[in-house]
């Protein structure tokens, strides 16, 4: 007799095939400003005390007598700057704050776009201006020294004069703040008890 075996009816399972269509996704893309070199730009000082800046090429003279005075600038005078003055940014001695021409078509323009397209915005990173100084006092001691270490020779400057008139004023009283300035900045802010 033969050997037969049943054959068993094996069912193969239902394929099913997905197409799967790639999500296409929209990038935002940063909008790149070029500036012309006749547009006029706010400018504000950062340094506690007068500041001045010739255009060596054209001979303008621009003074601000005190921290957050705002100037107006020529982006040409900014490139100029950038090129034979450098220290006014490396020091955060200055900062551009906005466009003053109305036509210069650049509504809506931030400051990070605006430093980015004057080239300088490496300049700005991490760093306290008249607008936001007072915001340095409110942090832990340990992100103040770790802030301030980080930041250029000027702003550190201007950050221990701005402590020594709140010291002055009373406003700055706690020592662990000031402390954690002194270590930062290796100067000294002085306590007033007269208060």
């Amino acid at each position: 007799m033969a050997n037969t075996k049943a054959k068993k009816d094996v069912k193969k399972p239902d394929v099913v095939k997905e197409v799967i269509k790639p999500e296409i996704k929209k990038v935002a893309t940063k909008k790149v400003y070029k500036l012309n070199q006749d547009v006029s730009l706010k400018v504000v000082s950062c340094y506690y005390g007068r500041l001045t800046y010739v255009n060596e090429k054209t001979g303008d003279k621009y003074f601000w007598s005190h921290c957050g005075e705002e100037q107006v600038l020529r982006v040409s005078d900014i490139t100029a700057m950038k090129a034979t003055q450098r220290k006014f940014f490396e020091d955060n001695w200055i900062a551009v704050v906005g466009v003053e021409d109305p036509s210069a078509d650049l509504e809506g323009i931030t400051e990070y776009e605006l430093n980015k397209a004057l080239n300088i915005d490496r300049y700005y990173t991490e760093t306290f201006n008249p607008s936001n100084i007072g915001s340095v006092f409110e942090l832990k001691p340990s992100e103040i020294e770790d802030k301030l270490r980080k930041m250029p020779e000027g702003v550190r400057e201007n950050i221990v004069i701005r402590a020594n008139e709140m010291a002055a004023t009373g406003e700055l009283y706690d020592i662990r703040i000031i402390k954690a300035i002194e270590n930062a900045t290796g100067l000294d802010i002085k306590l007033s008890f007269d208060n």
